[in-house]
């Protein structure tokens, strides 16, 4: 054993520090460590005569051979040991050695994702994660997972990927993992869509005390959806995670009191909730307020009349934050048109709509990958709007016209693949050549996500009664 441990070192084995080269002692070492992990009760150790003080000669060059995961071997054997109480003190040192390196990786991980003390490096940050995740570290697990679901540290979008590794960290008990393991069947992202799945692995985030799990196990109880409809029940979850200084449960409470749902209607008391967490930075607290202040629906409260000034004040400060492409849309389409008392500013609102148009779905608390997306589709068609037919100083544009306007249409709003339909069945404007075949293709688009106007239009463009 001892002869087939050298010669695997000198293959690459036994290379420590991943230089490429062998030395004796790093030979030497391995096989010691391999046989003092594997052989039960070993009398024998190892020990260089020949080369004297000279042990970090070269006894290999192209060391570049992976070998078998020694670790892995035993911990999967030590793993029914310890539920025995059979863990010999080498596996417990080697599980211990192993939660070290893991950790070690981690925080050097986190060091080149942040830049601290190091250049910040992603790519390499996720090499680290990658390697402290497959030595089981959840919190790693965790970053592997965010990864791939966003895109971000140089990996591909991979939302399939994403899910496993959040399941192998669920799994060992993470209570973050939970969550986010959740969000995946809530919404379908990466894992077939079932709401009722979501909601049993936020409960287990909620048994641990995890803010986001009490919060989305209540909006399941709220919602009806993946449970049965309780008020009650999710008003109790809120307060929990309202306690615990969660804003956004301060926002979902709020939500409750306004509407008298789980708790007697308190308008009041919705609105110090929302005020209290914009003030704090929430975006969507600062939404609830802009849309409150706008629409003058709290009448009590707010003196039964609306206040655009206020109103656009908090959705500038929720489209300031970052992160809120609903913000944008909202703070753009105002700008584009105008308000009680709000100057329209056309320009700007063109910027802001091409800015949230330009936007990547990323996993977001503030906003779903739903409303992400239907916030750039919607971006989109206003952009075409502007520009196809030109407004104040912007000047219609075709090249713009017709990006915004099929960019709009492929992401499947169904009010644009209308009116691009549209277009292309009267064509009276300039851009919009008239063409029956496009104006089908894009009215049947409408049409079949039960778009009425589509279908009424759909038949004129075929000739139908």
């Amino acid at each position: 054993a001892f002869s087939y441990l050298i010669l695997g070192a000198l293959r690459g084995w036994g290379d420590a520090n991943e230089d490429g080269k062998v030395t004796a002692q790093e030979a030497v070492n391995y096989a010691d460590e391999v046989l003092t992990a594997l052989v039960k009760d070993r009398r024998q150790t190892p020990e260089l005569i020949a080369f004297g003080a000279d042990r970090d000669i070269s006894l290999s060059d192209s060391a570049l051979e992976a070998g078998p995961d020694i670790d892995a071997m035993i911990l999967s054997g030590a793993a029914g040991a310890s539920a025995a109480g059979d863990l010999t003190g080498a596996e417990k040192a080697l599980a211990e050695k192993r939660q070290r390196e893991a950790e070690a990786a981690y925080q050097e991980a986190r060091r080149f994702d942040k830049g601290d003390g190091v250049p910040k490096d992603k790519p390499r940050a996720f090499q680290l994660y990658l390697k402290a995740a497959e030595k089981g570290h959840t919190g790693a697990m965790n970053a592997v997972g965010k990864s791939y679901f966003n895109g971000w540290r140089g990996v591909a979008k991979d939302q399939t990927e994403a899910a496993l590794w959040w399941r192998k960290s669920a799994d060992l008990g993470n209570a973050d993992a939970q969550h986010l393991l959740g969000v995946c069947y809530e919404h379908g992202l990466g894992v077939a869509k079932d709401a009722a799945k979501g909601c049993q692995w936020y409960e287990k985030a909620a048994a641990q005390r995890n803010p986001s799990g009490l919060i989305n196990l209540g909006a399941c109880y709220f919602n009806g959806e993946g449970r049965p409809k309780d008020d009650a029940k999710a008003v109790e979850l809120f307060q929990q995670a309202f306690e615990m200084g969660e804003l956004t449960a301060a926002v979902n409470l709020g939500v409750a009191y306004a509407n008298g749902r789980g708790a007697p209607k308190d308008t009041a008391r919705a609105i110090r909730l929302w005020t209290d967490a914009a003030e704090r930075g929430h975006v969507r607290a600062q939404l609830a307020l802009s849309v409150v202040y706008h629409s003058g629906k709290e009448g009590t409260a707010l003196g039964g009349q609306p206040d655009e000034a206020k109103s656009l004040y908090w959705l500038e400060k929720a489209w300031e934050s970052g992160k809120s492409l609903y913000a944008g849309l909202a703070l753009g389409i105002r700008l584009a048109g105008g308000a009680p008392g709000i100057s329209t500013d056309v320009q700007r609102a063109v910027g802001i709509l091409e800015e949230v148009a330009a936007s990547s779905v990323t996993l977001k608390d503030e906003e779903s990958e739903q409303g992400q997306k239907d916030s750039i589709s919607t971006a989109m068609a206003m952009l075409a709007a502007i520009y196809c037919d030109g407004k104040e100083s912007v000047q219609p544009d075709r090249e713009k016209c017709l990006r915004f306007a099929e960019g709009a249409a492929e992401r499947g709003n169904a009010a644009a693949q209308r009116a691009l339909g549209q277009e292309y069945l009267e064509g009276t404007k300039p851009f919009f050549p008239k063409d029956r075949e496009k104006a089908v293709y894009w009215l049947q688009k409408a049409a079949d996500q039960g778009y009425e106007k589509a279908k009424a239009d759909l038949k004129k463009a075929l000739g139908e009664k």
